[in-house]
């Protein structure tokens, strides 16, 4: 008994399972290709308010840099007035 896509013992061939999965994973695909459209938008906007907040980020090394920098906050990070 040779059906299509069959071996001798009835099961599907290699092919066969080949086939139907990537008719699957192409279904899949279709379907789902507006949510990963909208995914990608999503991690576009992140990045972009990721790179503006460290982009905004400086790191003070010396307090003398700062001469008008605030006495008691000078003291805590050990700069002497």
């Amino acid at each position: 008994m040779h059906g299509s896509g069959t071996g001798q013992s009835g099961r599907p061939s290699a092919a066969a399972r080949a086939q139907a999965t990537a008719a699957t994973a192409a279904l899949y695909k279709r379907q789902t290709k507006e949510v990963e459209r909208s995914n990608a938008a999503a991690l576009g906007a992140m990045v972009g308010v990721a790179s503006q907040a460290f982009s905004a980020i400086t790191t003070v090394r010396c307090g003398r840099a700062y001469p008008n920098l605030n006495p008691a906050l000078g003291a805590m990070v050990g700069v002497a007035s």
